[in-house]
């Protein structure tokens, strides 16, 4: 029963999301985790200081 269910099933990921999805952990691998935040907001040097 369970083979004849997973014959009729698809993946549910698509050759072109994988792909996406390892061009992201490329991308993520090779960021420097002691680099610039990008992520929240930027405040300019000299307003920082204030």
């Amino acid at each position: 029963f369970f083979e004849e269910a997973l014959k009729e099933s698809r993946a549910s990921v698509t050759p072109e999301m994988e792909k996406e999805y390892e061009e992201i952990a490329d991308m993520l691998k090779s960021e420097s985790p002691f680099g610039s935040r990008t992520i929240g907001f930027q405040v300019a040097i000299d307003q920082a200081s204030r």
